[in-house]
């Protein structure tokens, strides 16, 4: 294998786990955010959760 071909291969791997570890990380916001959501306003919360389950949601 050339030289190139390895820096290569491994300069698009490094763009994947950059990709996969930021929308690791947006999903944690996300979630952290939507347990916020839920403590302010459990029964609010709940109905919106129920809305989605079901597909009600705009």
């Amino acid at each position: 294998m050339r030289m190139y071909d390895y820096q290569t291969m491994m300069g698009l791997k490094q763009q994947e786990v950059e990709k996969n570890a930021e929308s690791a990380w947006m999903y944690v916001n996300s979630s952290q955010k939507q347990q916020q959501d839920e403590t302010t306003n459990s029964k609010r919360s709940f109905r919106k959760r129920l809305e989605n389950l079901l597909g009600l949601s705009n």
